[in-house]
């Protein structure tokens, strides 16, 4: 399985260790690039940015602090285009409606949302 994993935080990281330990192929993106440099030692591809990391992936991880972050990382205009047949897992704990607000999005650019 190729994941993406979109913040390396402090449950992001733990997350993309678990699943490089499985033996998946890990890209891994932070707003704060050094929060990612960790994870290359353990087998993950640094991303540059949202776009690189989703573009190699089938399921992109956002582990970000709220649906604010999401939209702007992962539905920001230069990333609309590479959703497409990727399932987006959202890990942030959000209103249900911006869970909604999300799906429709994933949806509408060709993806599936969880």
């Amino acid at each position: 399985m190729r994941v993406a994993v979109l913040g390396t935080g402090l449950m992001g990281a733990p997350l993309a260790m678990r699943l490089l330990e499985a033996d998946h192929e890990v890209w891994v993106w932070n707003r704060n690039p050094e929060r990612a440099e960790p994870l290359r030692a353990g087998g993950a591809e640094v991303a540059a940015t949202p776009v690189e990391a989703i573009a190699e992936a089938e399921f992109v991880i956002t582990m970000l602090s709220d649906a604010r972050a999401i939209v702007e990382v992962a539905f920001g205009k230069q990333v609309r285009g590479v959703l497409r047949d990727r399932t987006l897992i959202q890990m942030a704990t959000i209103d249900p409606q911006e869970s909604r607000e999300l799906a429709a999005a994933m949806q509408e650019a060709g993806g599936d949302y969880l």
